[in-house]
């Protein structure tokens, strides 16, 4: 059994700093939208809610850009909310308060991956648990 660095398995990211995005400059409606921790309501994106940003701030940031079956970890704000991109109807991305991982090359997929991720964070003990990734 081989065993790999999660940085080999999975692609990690988040929007570092805003990149001077403010909040005033979110539009009402659009065709790019951007997801906050609040948009991630019983452990999906409720996309009836999220805010619109113009296509030169979505493009500045490739690396944020979503992906359907990337997982959502909110790390400001309430820490820890976790949801799954199922599908995408329109490009997406995320604000600062969100982190991005996504399947780069598990065997086991990325739905293995958000359960283990899910019940770690909705563990109500204070147990300790090392995670290997195969």
């Amino acid at each position: 059994m081989r065993y790999s660095k999660i940085s080999e398995s999975l692609y990690i990211k988040g929007r570092i700093g805003w990149k001077g995005l403010k909040k005033k400059e979110y539009l009402q409606e659009g065709s790019y939208r951007i997801i906050n921790g609040s948009n991630i309501v019983d452990n999906k994106i409720d996309w009836s809610n999220c805010g619109y940003i113009s296509k030169e701030r979505y493009d500045e940031s490739e690396e944020i850009k979503l992906k359907e079956g990337d997982i959502l970890i909110t790390k400001d704000g309430t820490i820890g909310k976790v949801a799954m991109v199922n599908k995408l109807d329109k490009p997406s991305t995320v604000a600062s308060g969100l982190f991005i991982l996504r399947n780069i090359n598990l065997k086991n997929g990325i739905h293995y991956i958000y359960s283990i991720i899910y019940n770690l964070l909705n563990l109500k003990s204070s147990s300790i648990l090392e995670l290997q990734v195969v």
